[in-house]
């Protein structure tokens, strides 16, 4: 009922400068110079292994993300029938195997449908990399608008959306609404 979209036609940078002060802080962590942990040192000597369209991989991601949360996922059979009926209008970007989204487009707008990441991914704030590096893909892939899918909407409260929808936020962009 209720979704936040983010504009992909500016240049990178300038969609950067719109994301709220928590991510651009995060994903800075990930360039900083010299690197605070170890994490921060593997990205910059690009030990960090992200993989385009890895879909078995994500979906392994995702499996062990929604058992950790207690949260339904459709069976793997479902789920690569999805992956068949959109072709190659679809991609998905895994981060180490720890944190990693499945994108959906159509009509030059990149759907954020499925996300997912380890108790270790979480920790090392791989989410924030995962969603910046699938922006940026589609922006390649002549999307100009991102959509986060579904946010919280206080006509229908439900608590456990909260998270989620900081998360989302923190990416900046325009809540759109729709009728119940």
């Amino acid at each position: 009922t209720k979704t936040l979209r983010v504009d992909l036609t500016p240049s990178v940078k300038n969609i950067f400068a719109q994301f709220k002060k928590d991510a651009r802080y995060i994903l800075r962590k990930f360039r900083i110079s010299p690197p605070a942990s170890a994490m921060l040192k593997a990205l910059r000597a690009g030990d960090f292994d992200i993989r385009i369209c890895d879909f078995r991989c994500f979906y392994n991601i995702w499996k062990l993300s929604a058992k950790r949360k207690s949260l339904w996922i459709p069976k793997e059979k479902e789920y690569f029938n999805l992956l068949k009926c959109f072709k190659n209008k679809c991609f998905c970007i895994t981060i180490n195997d720890q944190a990693g989204a499945l994108i959906l487009m159509h009509d030059n707008v990149a759907y954020y449908y499925y996300a997912g990441a380890t108790k270790e991914g979480v920790k090392q704030n791989l989410p924030y990399l995962v969603v910046w590096k699938c922006m940026q893909e589609a922006k390649k892939r002549k999307c100009k608008l991102w959509d986060f899918e579904g946010i919280y909407d206080s006509r229908w409260p439900n608590k456990g959306w909260l998270g989620f929808s900081h998360f989302k936020k923190s990416f900046g962009g325009s809540e759109s609404e729709f009728p119940g």
